[in-house]
């Protein structure tokens, strides 16, 4: 059992901007830990609201809290900056906005010691704020458990789909598994509208050791109408989706390959031209299909929207891009054909989307707004 104020050091990084309405009660929630021995390292991206003096003030009052200003380059150019001040032997996040549970540190780093595990992923809820939507608790239902990285590979899908890789404020990561030699793993900085958290861990997965998921509730996310951007179309926002969706289905492919009597990459390649079986059965897995199959349904209400401003000839590029896709080339053989009504609605969409000819016809010819036949 570790103490309240003799441990390994955690560093908490939180970028920050134009949050005066909310910074208190983020800074207010890690400042009751019962775990002590951590530092709060608040980068500013450039705000120009009063969360600035805030901040200085809650510095002046406690030695743990280092505040940082810096011009406006975005949540990861923030990020990084905090990853690269931290000093800690552990790294956490939080959002300026959000609220840890008081035992989020001493829970989960006791569980993170106690099992030598590189990656400890804890129970969030998200509350929508304002609009339709206010008051609304969103919760998920990742399976719990002790993962090595065999395992990992074995159930990535699922982890996946149920939500285990989405963000980085719900983990505590040992700083090691963050280190390639003598730097750091950073954020990409071309994510400039979301998806940023999800290439991150993605990028982690394959190096991860040992994984823990616990699903206690130890950190609140605040969705707040006037700050989401998860409706909005942006090209930013399609291409860092886009992103995900190839980064998903590589690993898929070779954590697949892991079980493939297969000399090298180029002969793998070859089994999937040539259709092999044994393959096709490893990547026929249902929540390879599901977690896909979503983010496409989010990319193609993006392609639809009224406000996006691509050409017809674009849009099809992106629905050549989804066609080939290895994972789902695999699960639409004519096995899958035969019963892809009696799919659930993702993959349904995809058997729509990626094989139907007069769904794409009308896509070209314009026919579709809104995601409704018109």
């Amino acid at each position: 059992m570790i103490l309240q104020n003799v441990g390994p050091l955690v560093s908490i990084i939180m970028p920050l901007y134009n949050a005066e309405k909310y910074i208190s009660s983020a800074i207010e929630s890690i400042l009751h830990q019962t775990y002590f021995n951590f530092e709060l390292i608040i980068i500013d991206d450039g705000s120009s609201d009063g969360s600035a003096d805030i901040c200085k003030s809650y510095a002046l009052k406690d030695h743990r809290i280092r505040y940082y200003f810096e011009e406006n380059s975005g949540i990861c150019a923030a990020r990084n900056l905090g990853l690269l001040y931290a000093k800690g032997e552990y790294i956490a996040f939080c959002d300026d906005d959000d609220e840890y549970d008081k035992d989020l540190l001493k829970d989960n780093l006791e569980i993170l010691i106690q099992s030598d595990a590189d990656l400890v992923k804890f129970g969030r809820e998200i509350k929508h704020l304002g609009g339709t939507d206010d008051g609304w608790t969103e919760t998920f239902d990742i399976p719990e458990g002790e993962y090595a990285n065999n395992q990992i590979r074995k159930n990535f899908a699922e982890l996946e789909f149920k939500g285990a890789f989405m963000f980085v404020w719900d983990s505590i990561f040992k700083k090691s598994l963050l280190t390639v030699n003598d730097g750091i793993i950073s954020f990409d900085t071309s994510f400039t509208s979301g998806y940023e958290d999800v290439d991150f861990n993605l990028r982690l997965v394959p190096k991860i050791h040992k994984l823990i998921v616990r699903s206690k509730i130890y950190y609140t996310h605040f969705m707040r109408t006037e700050n989401s951007t998860s409706l909005k179309y942006s090209k930013a926002k399609l291409d860092g989706l886009m992103k995900t969706v190839r980064m998903s289905d590589n690993i898929s492919l070779l954590f697949a390959l892991d079980h493939a009597d297969v000399e090298n990459i180029d002969a793998a390649e070859k089994m999937l031209t040539d259709n092999n079986m044994a393959i096709s059965k490893l990547l026929d897995n249902a929540f390879i299909l599901d977690g896909l199959g979503e983010k496409i349904y989010q990319c193609l209400m993006l392609l639809l929207s009224e406000a996006c401003d691509l050409s017809k000839q674009e849009k099809l590029s992106y629905l050549k891009m989804f066609m080939e896709l290895k994972s789902i080339n695999i699960a639409f053989s004519k096995a899958a054909k035969k019963s892809a009504k009696q799919q659930n609605r993702y993959r349904y969409l995809l058997y729509s989307l990626l094989k139907h000819k007069h769904f794409r016809l009308l896509f070209a010819a314009g026919k579709l707004k809104s995601g409704k036949f018109s």
